[in-house]
Parts: C-alpha cells; structure tokens; sequence
C-alpha cells in the first residue's frame, strides 16, 4: 500500500487530538495535512470515509476516537472505500457499485444519527439527528432504486441542469400516499424543515415519538433490501425516547419567543400530537398511551412495543443531564484543583505532595494518573461519565472533591499513582 506524507500527516493529527481530548474544525486538519479544505477534505467527509475516526461534536468541530489503539496501515486499511466495499457479502455484495456506495454511506449516517440522539451533551442534537437520519434514508432509498430501474433513475430529468431527485419526489415514486413510512418520514422532513426557525427543544417530546418510529422503518427496510441489519445489536431500544417532559404553555412560549411567534410553536407542536394520536399505528409515530407496570401475567396490555420478547421486568432510573451532574473537562478539572490547593497549601507544602516538577500545580499527567489508579473511566460513575464511543470525558464536582482530599490526607498519594502509571506505559512499550 503507497503511503502519502497527507495520509501521515492526518494520522498523526488525529492521534495526537484525541491523546490530549481535543476538539478541532475541518479548516485545523486542512492546514495540519495539506489536504484541500474545498474538494477533498469536504468530499472525503459527505462520504464518510473518515467517519470511523473524525466525529462530530455539532458547530463546526469535531473530535478524534479510535485512533490511539491501532497503528499507520490498520488506519489507512479502515479509510479505504476499497476495504470498506470489500466487506460486502451476500446480497449487497451483487449490487450496483453506486448502489453498494450510497448503501454503505446510508449505513454510517444511520449509525451517526443514532449515536449523536444518544449523546446529551452534543450541542442541538435533535438538529443533528434530522440532518444525518434524512440522509441515511435518501441514500437506502436512492440504491434502492438504482438496482430496481438502474443508475438513471435517481437523476431528474431535464436539459439544462444535472440533479438527483429529492428524498420527497423518491417517496412518493416509491410509496402509497397511505404508507406510515411515506408519512412517517415527510412529517421528519417538516421537522427538519422547521428547526431553521423554531428551537427544538420545545419539539422534543413529540420529535422522539416519530423518530422512534422512523428508525424502525429504516432498520426493516434495510434488511429487506440488504439482507443484514443496519447496526448489529440485540435489543431495538436504539433511541433514547422522550416521551416525556415539562408541559409546553403558551404563557411560557410567550416569554421566550413573543407571542407571535409562541403561536406559530404552539400551533406546530399541538398539529404533530393530535396527527399522532389520530393515526395511532407504531410505524408512523409512537403511541404513548401505554399501560406499564410490574405484574404476574400480561392479559390485555395497551400496547406493546415491537420487537420486545422478554419476560423480565426491565427497571428503567431516570437519568442526570451530564451537563449538569458532571460538568467538567479534563482541562477544567485540572483548573479547579488549582484554584483550591493553590489557596490552601504553602509553597512548601505544595512541593511535598506534587512530585518534582517547574511549575509547582497539578497538570494533567497527574490527572490522568488519578483517572486511571481509580479506574474512573471503566464506566460512568458519581467521578466520571461515559457518554459512549467518544473521546471525551467529562468530570463531577466529586471528582474535583476526591482529589484535593486525597492530596489533603496523604501527601504520597500523586507520587505512587504517577509511578504505577509510568511503570504500566513502560511494561506496554
């Protein structure tokens, strides 16, 4: 395999970010590699050959994951759109090339779109899921249709410009007006739609509801057409659901938007409830009006969602906003500790319980070897939070707590943690 200074370069870049847990923009990895912002980098991103490695944190930033763990030729080996259309087997390995690519494509944005609802701290993730999800489904749709009429059949047809058909002209070709998944996705295409002028979180509730229901019909219709699941896991819970939250009143609209425009919110919020409530069928959105509980038999329930076969009363906690109950970055963590040993210790005191270095603080070598002598980021806990395959961490008020106190009680303490993790990247190297 020929390798280019570029593809060194963005190794090293990469590496080097999610060492440090560090987001950049597309512009830093542009000036960093030599690739061309325009051209390259942007089409290399819409096909999502560096997805595996280059995530989105929303605003224009990204973040690196996965790379630290494997070496320059299994990185390139992942990044190539020959390895990954050499992983098609059965029946999508017989489609068309277009087909196998805008499949392949249509897998990664589903699974993006599922990872990014999942993510609470991602900024406007609700926008984010629309964008990616309507994507995964354009791109499942249009394959779909080059191997049933062939490759012309996604163009439109006209003289004086080249362009593929929208998703809405697709569904329409493709599906009865009374089809739930036709509805289903042209009412998240209107959602889509509306957040470039409403805020989402007042659609929230309702949003998730047709949502839910949209990634069921993605994950059916994907199967029937490739023969394999979208995502391979053993539940179908892939969405967080909201399907429950502070209710919306128009006093409060009020006071937040003006009454014009509260009216405008209001009207769309009700317009998507009532349209749910009327259909009623889980392929078009989520019904709501389950009957829930722990009991010995399960005669006449409401409803029950797809798919769920067990038997096993499964407890559900409410869950923290992250944002709130650990609010911290490493860099932030590392600030905080600072300010209040700084202010409690003597420079002597400091210089017995921070092992020999310049600058007498806590740096994030010692963070890190805390981190990992508590084993804090095994799993989410009251010190940490794992908010699943991404790089960044975030910390409580708990953990800043257990640091200054265990520098309090026990002056050795940085010291034998900073020497068990050397001892542990000596033994790995």
């Amino acid at each position: 395999m020929r390798i280019t200074e570029k593809q060194k370069k963005l190794f090293a870049f990469l590496k080097k970010h999610e060492s440090i847990q560090k987001e950049f923009s597309l512009e830093d990895v542009s000036n960093a590699t030599g690739y061309p912002l325009k051209g390259s980098i942007d089409a290399k991103m819409s096909r999502n050959e560096w997805n595996e490695f280059v995530k989105p944190l929303g605003n224009g930033k990204y973040y690196s994951d996965g790379v630290l763990t494997i070496g320059l030729d299994e990185f390139l080996r992942r990044i190539s759109i020959k390895n990954r259309l050499s992983q098609f087997d059965g029946k999508i390995n017989g489609f068309n090339e277009d087909a196998r690519i805008l499949t392949d494509v249509s897998r990664s944005e589903f699974t993006l779109a599922i990872e990014l609802f999942n993510r609470p701290s991602t900024p406007n993730r609700l926008d984010a899921f629309l964008t990616h999800f309507i994507n995964a489904f354009e791109k499942i749709l249009k394959a779909k249709l080059i191997e049933e009429k062939g490759p012309d059949s996604i163009w439109r047809k006209s003289k004086n410009e080249k362009k593929t058909k929208s998703i809405r002209e697709i569904l329409k070709e493709q599906f009865q007006e009374s089809s739930p998944l036709r509805m289903n996705l042209e009412y998240i295409i209107e959602l889509r739609d509306q957040s470039t002028h409403y805020i989402l979180p007042e659609l929230a509730s309702i949003a998730s509801r047709y949502f839910q229901s949209g990634v069921f019909n993605y994950t059916k219709l994907f199967q029937e057409f490739t023969g394999k699941k979208p995502i391979e896991l053993e539940g179908i819970g892939l969405l967080s659901l909201v399907i429950e939250g502070d209710s919306i009143s128009l006093n409060k609209l009020n006071k937040k938007y003006g009454e014009k425009r509260a009216k405008e919110v209001k009207s769309l919020i009700e317009r998507f409830q009532n349209k749910a409530d009327d259909i009623q069928n889980p392929f078009f959105a989520i019904p709501i009006n389950l009957s829930i509980g722990i009991v010995d038999n399960s005669k006449n329930p409401n409803q029950t969602l797809a798919n769920l076969t067990s038997s096993k009363a499964i407890f559900v906690e409410k869950t923290k906003d992250p944002k709130v109950s650990h609010p911290f970055m490493a860099k932030e963590i590392i600030k905080e500790v600072n300010n209040r040993i700084l202010n409690i210790y003597s420079k002597e005191r400091l210089e017995e319980i921070l092992p020999k270095r310049k600058k007498i603080e806590f740096n994030l070598d010692d963070f890190n070897s805390v981190c990992e002598n508590e084993k804090w980021q095994n799993q989410s806990n009251p010190f940490h939070f794992d908010h699943g395959n991404q790089a960044r961490h975030t910390y409580s008020e708990k953990c800043v707590e257990f640091i200054v106190n265990k520098l309090k009680i026990d002056k050795n303490y940085l010291t034998l943690v900073k020497k068990k993790r050397q001892n542990r990247i000596r033994k790995t190297r």
